[in-house]
């Protein structure tokens, strides 16, 4: 009979410990993620709901895009109480001073900012970025050709690099939007018909 060294047993004893392990959490994370994915989606609707007041309903149209660039995060179609289609919203953020600054912004079909409300600074100085939740940065009904939120944007003093944060997002927003409006419009009216 042959003896096993001790080397042997262990690195055959960690290598089921690990496959139990590896099939054990992978078991759990089939059973939360449904439910974490199912918090995000609510999360969302709630932050849409402060930012846009009077919708009801959304319909995510990120995938329908191939480039979102570095700072956009999701595009919907958010819509009334009777289902019509009024807005195109982006979920846009940038790294703040202490962490990622989230950003809705919302387009109207005539090219329009809507609102831009910051919907996540938890990460930032308490008083200073996170101010930011809340703050109207004045920059409703603007046009978006040719708009710059570091030309039009009323910041908060002493909030720099968080107001940075969140200007770089409502730009990437405001870019995208530009260079994808004919798309976005059609689908504003394809799905409103």
């Amino acid at each position: 009979m042959v003896k096993m060294s001790n080397t042997l047993k262990y690195t055959i004893f960690l290598i089921v410990l690990g496959l139990i392990s590896g099939g054990l959490l992978a078991f759990i994370n089939s059973i939360t993620d449904p439910i974490i994915q199912e918090r995000k989606e609510k999360e969302i609707q709630d932050k849409l709901i402060d930012a846009f007041p009077g919708f009801s309903s959304t319909k995510e149209v990120t995938s329908e895009f191939d480039d979102l660039g570095n700072n956009i995060g999701a595009i919907y179609l958010v819509g009334d109480e009777d289902g019509k289609l009024l807005t195109v919203v982006y979920e846009v953020y940038a790294n703040g001073y202490g962490g990622k600054v989230v950003t809705l912004i919302g387009f109207n079909p005539e090219g329009k900012i809507v609102n831009a409300v910051v919907a996540d600074a938890s990460t930032e100085t308490k008083g200073f970025g996170s101010e930011l939740i809340g703050h109207d940065f004045k920059i409703n009904d603007l046009e978006v050709i040719d708009f710059d939120f570091f030309n039009s944007a009323q910041i908060i003093s002493g909030a720099t690099v968080s107001s940075t944060a969140a200007g770089t997002g409502i730009n990437a927003g405001v870019y995208h939007f530009n260079q994808n409006k004919d798309v976005l419009i059609e689908m504003v009216v394809k799905a409103n018909d």
